[in-house]
């Protein structure tokens, strides 16, 4: 059963041909065999200190790879099975600034979600995840969804489940991405663990894990087939990236309820299972809410 939303809209901004399919998959799941309307976006860039002459012939070069994007994007879409009532439109816009143009196409459209594609590259510097992703994520007030392409097949999902404040987005998505690749899901949640316990008390602490679980899927709304894994350790990071290889697709939420740090967007952990993991990832964040805060213009400011 698909874990659907009538009248969904979902903005996909696409560049690279590569990575085009497996982002419009995932919008795809999200729609699922509901009734939405996915709008495909492409910006070509044109940045201010080029003079007219060098604009227009940019413009021109950029707009033919976009007509390619865009074409390839409508046959691909035209490809995946299983979608329900979808209309599809494109978008192309020229801007001096993809970050902007992208937040200006999500509140034109007034988007219920976004899927954008990473690398799956972290900086350690002036950005996060990079210097065209960060501020639209942070700028977004829908459901994001960010997306790596990995390797792997269409089968195994692998789903992170905590008590942070977007799990519940987590376990919707991979329920969405289960049924529209028919695949196998597995619910997998991490509890602390030391050598001085005693097997009854690992028990008990696995039975707690199993608890969450089962809450965080009632309350999702998750229904139909999948697997529970508890995993116990001493180090969340290192248990959790040994427990996620061998799936094709993680699922992990972000573990923030803010955009006050300026380090993180996610949160280390999800951060660092989207750099190190090989497979497909997806990280999860729902709906904030819109503001133009002090914290906003300074950030705009350090940033431009």
């Amino acid at each position: 059963m698909f874990i659907t939303v009538d009248d969904v809209k979902v903005v996909v901004p696409v560049r690279n041909p590569s990575t085009e399919f497996c982002l419009l998959k995932m919008a795809g799941a999200i729609i699922g065999g509901g009734v939405g309307e996915l709008v495909v976006v492409n910006v070509v860039e044109v940045p201010p200190q080029i003079s007219l002459s060098q604009s227009i012939e940019a413009e021109s070069r950029g707009l033919d790879v976009q007509k390619k994007i865009l074409d390839q994007a409508e046959n691909l879409v035209g490809s995946l099975d299983r979608l329900g009532d979808v209309s599809l439109r494109t978008r192309a816009i020229v801007g001096r600034d993809v970050g902007s143009s992208v937040l200006r196409v999500l509140e034109e459209e007034d988007a219920d979600h976004l899927v954008i594609g990473w690398d799956g590259e972290v900086s350690k510097k002036d950005y996060v995840l990079g210097s065209k992703i960060d501020p639209i994520v942070r700028g977004a007030c829908c459901e994001v969804t960010v997306v790596k392409d990995g390797v792997g097949e269409d089968i195994s999902i692998a789903c992170l489940v905590g008590e942070g404040p977007n799990t519940l987005y987590t376990v919707k998505r991979a329920g969405q991405l289960r049924e529209f690749i028919d695949g196998d899901l597995t619910l997998v949640n991490y509890q602390e663990v030391d050598s001085s316990m005693s097997s009854e008390e690992v028990y008990k602490v696995k039975r707690v894990g199993r608890k969450l679980i089962s809450r965080m899927t009632e309350e999702a709304g998750l229904e139909g087939s999948f697997e529970i894994s508890v995993v116990v350790g001493s180090n969340r990071k290192k248990r959790l990236l040994e427990e996620v290889r061998g799936y094709d697709y993680v699922c992990v939420g972000s573990v923030m309820n803010s955009k006050l740090n300026l380090d993180t967007l996610f949160g280390p952990l999800p951060e660092k299972i989207g750099s190190e993991y090989e497979g497909t990832v997806l990280l999860v964040r729902g709906p904030q809410e819109e503001h133009d805060s002090f914290f906003d213009k300074m950030f705009k400011r350090f940033k431009g």
